[in-house]
């Protein structure tokens, strides 16, 4: 018999290469995470984001801006039975089921805010 010594059949040298093997994926891994990461920083992504949420708000700012006289022409033509009173930017967005917050719409101060 051969006198190296072999472990489920492969030799030393072979488990030697296949333990390099793994640590080199390891490493391969760990500098493509480094690769992704630098690549990030050096992007604008996060303001790409930023300015098109401000872009996507503006427009429905715009929309439910000119959707109001719309809904105040039919809200007007139909008596209300309720006793809240909400304004109208309010109330047309709460029936359209979109919170006002989200537009960046406060009840409070009756107008957009930034």
């Amino acid at each position: 018999m051969d006198k190296k010594k072999t472990r489920l059949g492969l030799s030393k040298q072979d488990r030697d290469n296949m333990r390099l093997y793994g640590e080199r994926k390891k490493w391969e891994q760990r500098l493509h995470a480094i690769h992704l990461a630098n690549k990030y920083n050096k992007s604008d992504t996060e303001k790409e984001i930023l300015s098109k949420i401000s872009q996507w708000r503006s427009h429905a700012q715009e929309a439910a801006t000119a959707l109001l006289p719309c809904y105040r022409d039919l809200h007007d033509s139909y008596p209300s039975d309720s006793s809240e009173k909400m304004d109208d930017m309010t109330s047309m967005l709460t029936i359209m089921g979109i919170d006002p917050a989200f537009i960046g719409y406060s009840a409070h101060l009756g107008d957009f805010i930034e």
